[in-house]
């Protein structure tokens, strides 16, 4: 079967949230929201078009790098593939799409960032105050909106 890839712009909409599930796996979840511009030839002036909304779910690494790097508001690009996910709740089936990122950035062209390379043991110090019910992150990168 083939995967449907996309690449979403936008902006994030809810902060991002890091979790460790039971097995150990780490995933981070948050929403997008991209809106688009055009021009309105009548009024001379760009105005808001349709809106686009998606879950967002990263795992492992990219999980840790989206918790510690990305906050509310922070202009993204963001690569992945779209999943349906399934599920019974209260006697009836339920849906949801969701978009599972294979790589998030921020959206250069909106905004500047600094680069730090992930360290294994900055990677750990992480985790670990997650089990230690500390924040997740320590207030996202150095982004100018």
């Amino acid at each position: 079967m083939y995967e449907t890839s996309v690449t979403v712009t936008g902006n994030v909409a809810t902060d991002p949230r890091l979790r460790v599930l039971p097995d150990g796996q780490q995933v981070t979840n948050f929403r997008v929201m991209s809106t688009e511009r055009k021009f309105d030839r009548e009024r001379q002036e760009w105005v808001d078009g349709d809106q686009f909304a998606a879950n967002v779910a990263c795992w492992r690494r990219l999980a840790e790098g989206v918790a510690v790097s990305l906050s509310k508001g922070d202009p993204v690009v963001i690569t992945g593939r779209v999943v349906n996910r399934t599920w019974e709740a209260d006697g009836q089936r339920r849906w949801v799409t969701e978009l599972v990122a294979q790589s998030v950035g921020p959206d250069l062209s909106r905004c500047t960032a600094t680069v730090t390379r992930n360290r294994k043991a900055h990677t750990a110090a992480i985790v670990e105050s997650i089990h230690d019910g500390q924040p997740a992150y320590d207030g996202g990168v150095d982004a100018a909106a």
